[in-house]
Formats: C-alpha cells, structure tokens, sequence
C-alpha cells in the first residue's frame, strides 16, 4: 500500500516539474515597470512620473490608436531614451523600451537584457538577423541588419503574449517590445464598436 502511494507520489512530483520547467509556460507579465496592461493614459502618466520619465511626445494615429512616449528613466539599470506605450480604447496593450545610451555597449546590453529575459520567462525562439535595405541620404550601409530574440508566452489565448528583443547596430540601439496580443485584438473589437 504504501508502495503504491509512493509511485503516485513520484509521479505527481515529476508532472509538476516537467510543467514548470516547459519552454514557453512562463508567467504572462501583468505590465511593465508598475503599468498593468489595460491603464489608461492618465494612469500610465502617473505611474511614468513617479518613476522618473518624463512625458516627451503624444500623438494618435487613426490606425493604430493613441500613443504616449516617455524618456529619461531607467529600464534593466539602462538608461532608457524612448519609452513608447500604445493604446486602443483608452487602454495600453504593448509597450517599446528603446535603449541607445552611448555610454552603453549596445552588444554587451543586448547579451545582458537577453539572458535577464531569458531567466524571467524561459528559452527564446532562436534569434534572426533581419537584413533590411535602406536608402537615406547620409547613410553609408546599404543593408541594416536588426538581430531579434522573441519570446511567446502561453495566456491561455489563441494569440500568444510577445516579448522582442532586438538589436541594431546601424543605429546603435537595444529594443524590447511588450505586446499583449490577445488584449490588442479585444480593443481592436471595442474600438470598431466605438465608431
């Protein structure tokens, strides 16, 4: 008998863990730096001052909603200089922390960032290095490439939570995108109804 309840014991023990430990199974982040997914402006505005950032630019675009950018703060010990919240409906559903501090090694801060990611929410997708052609004046490189390590997280949706880490050197910044997908396509629906 008590054989028995050991093996079910193990064996509970052992499912526990292999879920625990599953690629992709980490928690959803509930928002960024103390803004939940869903604030409002207001609330963001709030939260971004109390932290240090200071509100730089606003602007609405009919396709894709309200934006809010923020610099001067702190994201990972970085010095942060464009932090872009997006809204539908009144509501943050993504937000891009944009590192380009020239005091920071852009590689090493990219390596850090990816393995403190790493650590929090479990193996990335395997990097790609996206060649993107350009035509600027001023602008030796024909060829920009961005380095991207990506993130899908399991909310229980058909549309996965995305973190994105990329990395540019042509410009010399550090990137990562929070993307609530799923809450996106709900305000999306609500935005539609608001016409």
């Amino acid at each position: 008998m008590k054989l028995r309840w050991l093996k079910k014991l193990v064996l509970v023990t052992f499912l526990l863990l292999m879920n625990i430990a599953a690629p992709g199974e980490a928690a959803v982040p509930d928002g960024i730096l103390g803004i939940l997914w869903g604030a409002s402006p207001p609330e963001v505005k709030q939260v971004m001052e109390k932290t240090g950032f200071t509100l730089w630019k606003e602007d609405t675009d009919p396709r894709f909603g309200y934006f809010a950018n923020y610099a001067d703060g702190l994201y990972a010990g970085y010095y942060v200089t464009g932090l872009t919240f997006s809204f539908l409906s009144n509501q943050a559903y993504s937000a891009k922390v944009s590192i380009s501090d020239k005091r920071a090694d852009i590689n090493a801060a990219y390596a850090d960032l990816k393995n403190l990611l790493t650590q929090k929410y479990g193996v990335p997708k395997p990097e790609v290095v996206l060649h993107i052609p350009i035509n600027m004046p001023g602008v030796r490189t024909r060829v920009m490439d961005t380095y991207v390590t990506e993130w899908s997280l399991d909310n229980g949706s058909e549309l996965p939570f995305t973190i994105a880490l990329n990395k540019n050197p042509t410009w010399g910044t550090v990137e990562v995108y929070y993307a609530h997908n799923a809450l996106r396509e709900k305000l999306k629906g609500q935005s539609r109804k608001d016409i």
